[in-house]
């Protein structure tokens, strides 16, 4: 919705909107996931840099999915 300037104005969430919060341990690996980048942005790549780079992949592809997961669900409990 926008007001007289042009702004959005979010709207009030409905009474049986239950929003599901991230779990911590998913926000942690997801940080964690993300340093373990690092090592390739300087250009210090090894054996051990690269292995960690196809783990933080799977960490973070397995986090889309949950949060994927969760989306869905939070819009079919809302369409009920």
């Amino acid at each position: 919705m926008l007001n007289s300037v042009g702004v959005r104005v979010p709207l009030p969430a409905p009474k049986n909107y239950k929003m599901e919060k991230t779990p911590i341990w998913e926000d942690i690996l997801l940080i964690v996931s993300i340093i373990m980048l690092w090592p390739i942005a300087f250009k210090r790549q090894s054996f051990v840099s690269n292995f960690l780079v196809c783990v933080a992949f799977v960490i973070v592809t397995v986090i889309l999915f949950r949060r994927i997961k969760r989306f869905k669900s939070l819009r079919k409990d809302k369409h009920e």
